[in-house]
């Protein structure tokens, strides 16, 4: 839902010694892993029609500048929270992963052929695609339109499919015979191709052509722009501490600056009810110590929460760049928790767009683990952990555990096997004896755009089984996702290892199932999820091999999106 994308930076080969043994126990060295994840099979119910993940807007250019210019645009204009937006690679146009999940791919500059024909494809088959500055048209092959204001074309696809199109002039130029804006559409299928020759600039150079390149994606296209309310509720305002008083008096005592916490280009100044509050802004957040907040009811968090630790120092905030930001450059105490309602600017792995819309439930959370621990010894699978405390904390409450919610490899959480409800993101640092575990979630709880919610998910439920389960509160969602990381975790740490590894297996989605391996040779080979090792990486059984293959998810590539990966290996 949030290009709920994950982050792994927990390297069991560097973190953790006694794996770098495996190296030797592996002879396939692979070029490409490609595993079909996002679609599970079961004959016993039926399947939905919910979006799978959200809508991506594809940005491809081989002139970087053009690019990054295109790129910052559109995060900056588009309606907040329904796209993410990503640069699309040469490489990663031939894998062709990308279009299941694309809104719109904006294409500048010339192409070459085999380029051009999987985008022609893409068209063919529903796509909507504009070009700036591009012959892309002509690499339709829909020849010259000239003063011609609509002509008929056949074009074929890359699987030898014919297609009509409609080769029509909408707009023109300076003079009557200077093409402008071409659109080519696809009758049955509803592709749609636009292609422009405004020269795309800086904003502050040309707002006219801004304008240009805004229309013609909103009007014929159909992607969704800012609107004065989407600005109006981007207002920043006090954050609040909930704790205890004797727990919040500790940690504000513990401060190197009195009252004031530092972190990255944000600083939280904390202040009672009776103090000049200043104004709130992107860089500077009032923290209010000793009133609640009116959009978040402590009494109802209370009393849901029963942990020690995780959550008992929580920092709610209407509205931050990005929580992560708060714990990832600090030491807390541990089990401190950043609420976010709304998030300007959070991103997920390798900086990936990660979207926050109204109804999902974010946290970032902060974790001491000693690396003498059981866990410490295997800290790869803290993601694994908090991932499973989500899965668990919607489907532990009385009543919902027949819920279809569970988790993508390798931490995703997914409702009925294809739409995906959340993911996470960890980073971690070393502390002499032990590793600072900073991980940043979100589930969209009560939101069906731009996927799906899990509220919906409930009520799917109850009108397949004709049951009556209440849709999930926000406090009690995100108080019982803390009970269960908190439970899982003392349970590791206390020695009960396996408990973890059963769990996972026991409600992630890939149990026996089928995979393709390509070798650097570029031949396929057939192999069977078999499981996870020790330090959570996808162990995969080749036909015909001895040892399995072990794969850990670094180098998220686009076939995430269509439920595949291309990890690196141990």
């Amino acid at each position: 839902m949030f290009n709920c994308m994950v982050m792994y930076e927990l390297s069991a080969r560097t973190l953790v010694s006694a794996n770098l043994h495996r190296k030797q126990l592996f002879q396939y060295q692979l070029n490409t892993f490609r595993c079909q994840l996002g679609r599970r099979i079961d004959h016993n119910n039926s399947t939905t029609t919910m979006s799978s993940k959200p809508p991506n807007i594809l940005v491809y250019s081989e002139v970087e500048p053009v690019r990054l210019e295109l790129i910052a645009t559109l995060q900056r204009t588009l309606e907040p929270d329904r796209y993410t937006v990503y640069p699309l690679s040469a490489e990663q146009v031939r894998g062709r992963a990308w279009p299941d999940s694309t809104a719109a791919l904006i294409v500048h500059g010339r192409l070459e052929t085999s380029l051009a024909e999987v985008f022609a494809d893409y068209f063919l088959n529903g796509g909507k695609l504009l070009g700036v500055c591009s012959d892309v048209v002509g690499l339709f092959d829909c020849g010259e339109v000239g003063g011609v204001t609509r002509v008929m074309k056949h074009l074929r696809d890359l699987r030898g499919e014919d297609h009509e199109v409609q080769v029509e002039v909408i707009a023109r130029g300076d003079t009557s015979r200077t093409v402008r804006i071409i659109a080519v559409d696809e009758l049955k299928t509803c592709g749609r191709a636009i292609s422009t020759q405004i020269e795309f600039v800086p904003y502050e150079d040309n707002k006219q052509n801004l304008e240009i390149f805004k229309h013609v994606l909103s009007s014929e296209l159909g992607i969704k722009f800012k609107t004065s309310h989407d600005h109006e509720a981007s207002c920043y305002q006090s954050a609040f501490l909930i704790g205890s008083e004797e727990v919040k008096r500790s940690f504000l005592s513990d401060l190197s600056i009195p009252n004031d916490l530092k972190v990255s280009d944000l600083t939280l100044q904390f202040c009672s009810k009776s103090d000049l509050i200043p104004a709130a802004s992107e860089s500077h957040l009032p923290v209010l110590t000793d009133q609640p907040p009116e959009d978040f009811s402590t009494q109802l968090f209370n009393d849901h929460l029963k942990t020690t630790n995780i959550g008992r120092l929580t920092l709610y905030l209407p509205l931050v760049t990005s929580s992560m930001i708060i714990v990832s450059n600090a030491t807390l105490p541990h089990g401190f928790v950043a609420i976010p309602r709304r998030q300007s600017r959070g991103t997920g792995r390798n900086r990936n767009q990660w979207l926050s819309p109204d109804g999902c439930a974010m946290f970032s959370l902060q974790l001491h683990v000693p690396l003498d621990s059981p866990l410490g010894q295997r800290l790869p699978m803290v993601q694994h952990l908090v991932a499973l405390g989500i899965v668990l904390g919607i489907r532990n409450q009385p009543g919902y555990g027949e819920l279809d919610v569970r988790l993508k490899w390798p931490n995703d959480v997914y409702a009925n096997g294809r739409s995906k409800l959340g993911g996470i993101i960890v980073n971690s640092q070393l502390e002499g004896s032990r590793a600072v575990v900073n991980v940043g979630c979100g589930v969209n709880l009560s939101n069906s755009t731009p996927t799906t919610c899990v509220n919906d998910v409930i009520g799917e439920f109850n009108r397949e089984r004709r049951e009556r389960l209440r849709a999930l509160g926000y406090e009690q969602l995100l108080a019982q996702i803390f009970n269960e990381i908190e439970r899982i975790f003392e349970e590791v740490q206390r020695g009960k290892v396996e408990v973890l590894y059963d769990l996972y297996r026991r409600y992630w989605l890939h149990e026996g199932q089928s995979v393709t391996i390509r070798d650097r040779d570029g031949l396929d080979v057939t192999g069977t999820v078999a499981g996870i090792d020790e330090y959570g990486y996808l162990l995969v059984k080749v036909d015909g091999a001895g040892q399995p293959i072990c794969v850990h998810p670094d180098g998220n590539s686009f076939d995430m999106m269509k439920g595949l990966i291309i990890p690196k290996y141990c």
